[in-house]
């Protein structure tokens, strides 16, 4: 089973950026993992961007499926000031654009201001709960993670819970993560709406925004991060939900929202 690790080591200059290979171990649905896709794009722009400018945004638009094969990846820096560098990059599969990013880097300030999001007492750790059910219908690359349930139902299993809590880790071992690792597993769990249909329904994301709060990314795959998932809205066959990432030190990292399309 490819590793990510595997799949940044195979990262290489193309004519217009940068191809990579994706194995269908990170299929979901007819397309690979858009949480892959969108961690890849980002480590494309990093090629470009110093490390000592840390991640603080990242805009996501999923314009169509990316095949398993071969994805091309072509970022491009838009402005690089005294402190912020604003990027962009495209995703190609089959020749066709997939996904675009736009991301934000930028260099610590002085300021008078700190103020950090409380992550919710869930009252139960990683520890006293067991690894999910490699359960039929779910997408191939969630092979990839360990995951933990602490709160909310299963995908389809007409709950009336808006919400849910899910302990996740990589499966490949002895690595330390890196920032694209933890970019990727911050979409790791479904959306909490699919808990709440009766029946198999396909989803797909239409565009995800993450706002980085703490880019302390270098932990051990042995160790667990947190995602708290809500839904926010549905109607129209369109479900916006929100999720506090919660980083192993027990801080929030990230606010991640995304707005989903269900086709039931």
């Amino acid at each position: 089973m490819q590793s990510l690790t595997e799949i940044l080591a195979a990262f290489a200059p193309s004519e217009s950026g940068y191809r990579v290979t994706v194995e269908d171990t990170w299929g979901q649905g007819r397309t690979v993992f858009g949480g892959l896709i969108a961690a890849c794009a980002n480590h494309a722009m990093r090629q470009h961007v110093p490390a000592d400018r840390p991640l603080r945004a990242l805009q996501v638009v999923f314009l169509g499926p990316n095949s398993p094969g071969a994805v091309d990846f072509e970022p491009t820096v838009m402005r690089a000031g005294k402190a912020v560098t604003l990027a962009s990059c495209m995703a190609k599969s089959g020749g066709a654009v997939s996904m675009t990013a736009t991301a934000m880097y930028g260099t610590a300030r002085e300021s008078s201001l700190t103020m950090y999001p409380d992550a919710e007492d869930i009252g139960i750790g990683p520890e006293a709960l067991q690894d999910a059910e490699q359960r039929p219908g779910l997408p191939s690359f969630t092979k990839h993670y360990h995951q933990r349930w602490a709160r909310g139902a299963a995908p389809y299993s007409q709950s009336t819970e808006p919400r849910m809590s899910v302990y996740v880790r990589y499966r490949e071992p002895g690595i330390r993560t890196t920032e694209t690792h933890a970019l990727a597993l911050m979409d790791a769990i479904p959306s909490p709406a699919l808990a709440m249909l009766k029946t198999l329904s396909p989803a797909s994301t239409l565009s995800w925004t993450l706002e980085i709060l703490d880019s302390r990314f270098e932990f051990g795959t042995d160790e667990w991060w947190r995602l708290d998932a809500v839904v926010d809205a549905a109607a129209d066959g369109y479900i916006v939900h929100t999720s506090h990432v919660i980083n192993p030190l027990g801080r929030v990292a990230a606010i991640s929202r995304q707005v989903v399309v269900v086709y039931s």
